[in-house]
């Protein structure tokens, strides 16, 4: 079939739409009105225009010359007419065969030149007829009806046939024109009959696929070139039947045996809606664009594969139809399966913890029926035994309508889980120790305070302190504008308040009664643009009291929020009260002293309570340091006091050990574990550690090693040591290092050895050691070493000191029965 009968009975909405589509480019077809051209942007030219605009200018320029070529044409179709027609005369033939072949010449003719040209010839082959062959002859007269029917039946067959043989050579022309443009394109464009046989193979076809017009026309399309349908060619019959169109992906093969996928368009014609007519094909190369979407698509799995891995999130999908499950990579390690397993919901409720199974399988159970997005979090119990917590989030998917599923992502909480835990319950501890550490806690509003100090600096006011010598009633209105907001648990029971509201809203004014210059000082402090400000002083409380204090303040947030001051308040009273005891003991003391001498009891005694009261005064030490930095740090300052409070406690249980031995009462024994008591006594010394910028390593045991003794009695040997080697004389510019093992003996029985970097010990006190008040310290009374001999010897176990250590200086070795297990 021809590219002109197709064009024929094919609708020309489809054609023109489909080579628009296709082409990208200039590309004619014949229109209802006659021939026009589509542009490649859709508009439409008509033949008349485009002879204007473009064939105008050289017809005017060539006029001439047509005029020419035309008469010249004119004036040889006339002698040959002639001539034939005296030919005709000659040959003694009649009107009929002479007319005959007049006709051919005409229609010969007409072949050359437009309709004008035509009709000349037509009128003078009527008249040549006329003149030779209708009587009389050699006139323009007409004898006969009869023969004047014949002229004009002449007249008008060659007419006729002039107009059809001229219309048919246009159309010849017109479908070489639309040929050529066809194979402008770039695109492969080839037309298939009702059979699949080539019909017609433009360029873009020979460059596409390789085979060359008269090697594919006359070919089985699909058999040429091996196509690989994505969808049935059944379907995609069915959909041109119905449409009569059909745009989708195919594989074909070249010539040189390279499989390239190509975007094909059909537009397909049926004659009398059931016989087909045949099929345009329009074809784009995609192969690259394929080949870059296949890379993209490998580029964002691999991408979204590692950022599952990343956030602990895989993806699945579950069809309600089939039942099947889709799991993701990262689901498979989620759940611990082999990603060659086929996951199922079996596997899913196997690997659930059985406290939640009954709840996760009700949930499946309703997700299934319901078919509503769901969002669960449960625990997996893996073969291993570990517990992962996982959260599942799921939305049903109705894209298909018979075949529903949800598609939803399983997300690893498992470490936020932990860490959730872990931070609430730090937070309750910190809760719990600030509410009830021995530290009144008020938040102040200071913004009327800050309002008058704003008009004070306008005023050109510097000196506040001799501000308030000469104006002193100014220091009551500061006193008024500081308002209380909140107060902790300690704050409200160290002024007897009934509770935290009962001081919202009321000034500072009754509880610096007592003590207004320590306000005063404050408020020098703050206006000088100081962060903080300390001092001992007494306050008033709400029901009458007077209590020493030590008062803290800190403008928290000064340059962004200068209206809100934190005021820390510690009641020092008992120690005010201790100091004062204190004074009248050591007097009571120094008098006793010049009467007797301490035997070794009461040294032992006096050196046990230092103990703790020494790490009591190093953690107030601390504390104050702390909390007189610029900025203070209250985390500090609470570990400082819980150190105090923890050592005070260690004392008081001294006292209690020390007179059940003096009463005959056994120590407390109970199961240690060594490692554990090591660790706490290092606690003890841990601002002592800081001070003296000393590095302490613990170098545990590979196993527990369980002792039976009493805690108390254990520290107090570890401290001793401990304080002994942070104390050894050692070089300049050194700084302690202490290094405290433990293990086990040849002898089955745990060991531990505390060593320094010091300068050791001499030879010459080797012996004398572990002797009561034998030291080599100015301020030592000689009794730590003796104290720690009689405890370990208590415990079934022994002391002994080396003069060289692995770091340098001493090595004090303590062994100690284990308790069976």
């Amino acid at each position: 079939m021809s590219l002109t009968s197709f064009d024929t009975v094919m609708r020309r909405e489809q054609f023109i739409e489909g080579e628009r589509h296709v082409h990208r480019a200039v590309v004619g077809f014949r229109t209802g009105s006659g021939n026009a051209l589509v542009r490649n942007d859709g508009g439409v030219v008509s033949t008349l225009e485009l002879f204007r605009r473009r064939a105008v200018p050289l017809l005017a320029a060539g006029r001439i010359e047509r005029h020419r070529w035309l008469l010249a044409f004119w004036l040889l179709g006339g002698a040959a007419i002639g001539l034939l027609s005296l030919a005709c005369a000659a040959l003694g033939f009649n009107l009929t065969p002479a007319a005959l072949v007049l006709l051919l010449v005409v229609i010969f003719l007409a072949l050359f030149d437009s309709c004008i040209s035509s009709i000349f010839f037509s009128v003078l082959a009527v008249g040549c007829l006329n003149f030779w062959f209708v009587g009389p002859l050699h006139t323009f007269i007409i004898g006969s009806r009869h023969e004047l029917a014949t002229l004009i039946v002449f007249l008008l067959s060659s007419l006729f046939a002039a107009c059809l043989i001229r219309l048919v050579h246009s159309l010849g022309v017109s479908e070489r024109e639309q040929a050529s443009l066809l194979d402008l394109t770039s695109d492969a464009v080839f037309v298939r009959d009702a059979d699949d046989i080539i019909t017609y193979w433009n360029r873009g076809a020979e460059e596409l696929y390789g085979w060359s017009r008269h090697e594919a026309i006359g070919k089985v399309a699909h058999e040429l070139l091996k196509t690989r349908f994505q969808v049935s060619l059944l379907e995609i019959n069915d959909a041109l039947r119905r449409s009569g169109r059909w745009e989708g992906e195919l594989i074909r093969t070249t010539r040189t045996g390279r499989r390239i996928s190509v975007s094909s368009r059909w537009s397909h014609r049926l004659e009398d809606r059931r016989n087909s007519v045949g099929t345009l094909e329009c074809n784009t190369d995609i192969s690259e664009r394929k080949r870059t979407e296949d890379e993209l698509n490998r580029s964002q799995a691999a991408y979204l594969a590692e950022a599952q891995k990343l956030s602990n999130t895989g993806s699945f999908g579950w069809n309600l139809s089939t039942g099947e499950l889709f799991w993701s990579a990262e689901t498979f390690r989620i759940f611990g399966v082999e990603e060659g397993a086929t996951p199922s919901m079996a596997l899913v409720l196997e690997r659930t913890h059985p406290d939640d199974l009954p709840v996760v399988r009700d949930l499946l159970v309703k997700a299934h029926a319901d078919r509503r997005d769901f969002r669960h979090e449960h625990r997996l119990l893996m073969p291993n035994g570990d517990v992962k917590h996982v959260r599942v989030v799921a939305r049903c998917d109705f894209g298909s309508k018979n075949s529903p599923q949800f598609v939803g992502a399983v997300m690893d909480i498992t470490a936020q889980k932990e860490a959730y835990a872990k931070l609430e319950k730090s937070e309750q501890r910190y809760r719990y120790l600030f509410d009830r550490m021995p530290i009144a806690l008020w938040q102040l509003n200071a913004s009327n305070l800050v309002a008058q100090f704003k008009q004070l600096r306008s005023e050109g006011v510097t000196d506040l302190d001799t501000y308030f010598d000469e104006n002193p009633a100014f220091l009551r209105s500061c006193m008024e504008a500081m308002i209380f907001e909140e107060a902790n648990e300690r704050g409200v029971q160290m002024f007897g308040g009934r509770g935290a509201d009962e001081f919202k809203g009321k000034s500072v004014v009754g509880t610096f009664e007592e003590s207004s210059a320590t306000f005063r000082r404050a408020m020098v402090s703050r206006y000088r643009g100081n962060t903080n400000f300390e001092e001992e002083t007494k306050m008033v409380t709400l029901d009458g009291r007077i209590v020493d204090v030590l008062f803290t303040t800190a403008r928290v947030g000064l340059s962004k929020d200068p209206d809100t001051s934190l005021v820390g308040v510690l009641d020092i009273s008992a120690r005010v009260e201790a100091e004062r005891r204190l004074q009248q003991v050591q007097a009571e003391f120094a008098h006793a002293a010049r009467l007797s001498v301490l035997g070794e009891l009461t040294a032992s005694i006096a050196h046990e309570i230092n103990q703790p009261l020494a790490a009591i005064a190093n953690a107030g030490a601390a504390g104050l340091r702390w909390i007189n930095r610029p900025k203070p740090d209250l985390d500090e300052v609470r570990d400082s006091l819980t150190s105090m409070l923890h050592d005070a406690k260690r004392a008081a249980e001294l006292i209690g050990r020390i007179r059940a031995m003096a009463n005959g009462k056994p120590p407390e024994r109970t199961q240690l574990d060594l490692d554990e008591v090591i660790q706490e006594a290092l606690q003890f010394l841990r601002h002592e550690i800081q001070a003296r910028s000393a590095t302490v390593t613990h170098e545990k045991s590979r196993q527990p090693l369980v002792i039976a003794g009493d805690r108390t009695q254990v520290h107090q040997v570890i401290v001793n040591l401990a304080i002994n080697a942070l104390q050894a004389p050692r070089p300049q510019r050194s700084n302690p290092h202490i290094v405290v093992r433990s293990g086990t003996s040849a002898r089955n029985r745990a060991v531990f050895t505390v060593e320094d970097n010091g300068a050791g010990i001499n030879p010459g006190h080797a012996n004398r050691l572990f002797e009561s008040f034998f030291t080599t310290k100015e301020t030592g009374m000689g009794m730590g070493l003796r104290i720690c001999k009689s405890i370990v010897e208590a415990h079934g176990g022994e002391i002994t000191a080396d003069t060289v250590s692995s770091i340098g200086g001493a090595c004090f070795s303590v062994n100690l029965p284990i308790v069976p297990a």
